[in-house]
C-alpha cells in the first residue's frame, strides 16, 4: 500500500512539474476556431483592413488552398490554409506561410498577431465577406 502511495504522489509531483515547464499561450476571447475559420473565410472574398497602415486589400479564400490578393492596383497569388493551432496562415508569392488568429469582437473580426512584447494585438479588421471571387 505503501507503495502504491509513493508511486502516485511521485506521479502527481511529475504531471505538475511538467505543467509549469509549459509555457501558457495567450488566447483572446472570441478567437475562432478551425469550423468557425473554414466557414468564414472558404470561397470568399474578404475586405481586409491595415491597422498600421490604413491599406485595403481584397483576398479570395478559394477552397484548393490558393489565394489571390488585390491591392490598389497589384493582383498578388499565393496560398492559404487553417493549421493544426487554428491560426489562418497565407504565403504570398513563394514567401513561408504567416499564421495569426482571428478574433470575433461584436460584429467585428480581426486578425492578430503578438507585439515586440510577447502581447495579442490586432493588426488587420476584416470588413465584408463577399461569397465567391468579387473582384
Amino acid at each position: 500500500m505503501k507503495i502504491h502511495s509513493f508511486l502516485a504522489a511521485g506521479l502527481l509531483g511529475l504531471s505538475l512539474t511538467a505543467c509549469q515547464a509549459i509555457k501558457p499561450q495567450f488566447i483572446e476571447p472570441g478567437t475562432l476556431n478551425r469550423a468557425q475559420l473554414h466557414e468564414l473565410f472558404v470561397n470568399q472574398t474578404v475586405e481586409s483592413h491595415n491597422l498600421n497602415n490604413n491599406q485595403i486589400s481584397y483576398t479570395f479564400y478559394a477552397v484548393d488552398g490558393q489565394v489571390v490578393q488585390q491591392r490598389d492596383d497589384e493582383i498578388r497569388t499565393g496560398q492559404w490554409k487553417i493549421n493544426s493551432k487554428d491560426k489562418i496562415c497565407l504565403n504570398m508569392e513563394n514567401t513561408r506561410f504567416g499564421c495569426r488568429y482571428v478574433v470575433r469582437k461584436g460584429d467585428e473580426y480581426f486578425k492578430y498577431r503578438n507585439n515586440k512584447e510577447g502581447k495579442p494585438e490586432p493588426i488587420i479588421r476584416y470588413g465584408s465577406f463577399v461569397p465567391g471571387k468579387a473582384f
